[in-house]
């Protein structure tokens, strides 16, 4: 007959991470209120890099479409003529 170890696992997993919790709060550097403090700062930074990262990425594709833009009136300029009924060599 198999023995049914599922609730033996449990109650290790569970006390091991109790005691891990309790270790961790015995021998924490800093009081929690600075550890949080420095963790909100440091995720600030984070968010604040991540916008700056955004903006440029939205510049930089403000030019491509500027460039694609300028080149699409060439080519239909270049397709179509100038309007004067000339077409343009490139």
């Amino acid at each position: 007959m198999e023995r049914d170890y599922s609730g033996n696992i449990l109650t290790g997993l569970l006390l091991g991470t109790a005691i891990g919790i309790g270790l961790g709060l015995l021998y924490a550097p800093r009081p929690g209120s600075e550890i949080r403090a420095g963790l909100y700062k440091q995720a600030q930074e984070v968010l604040s890099q991540v916008a700056g990262i955004g903006d440029t990425l939205m510049g930089r594709m403000d030019d491509v479409g500027c460039t694609v833009r300028e080149c699409g009136r060439s080519i239909r300029v270049a397709v179509k003529g100038d309007g004067a009924g000339r077409l343009h060599q490139a």
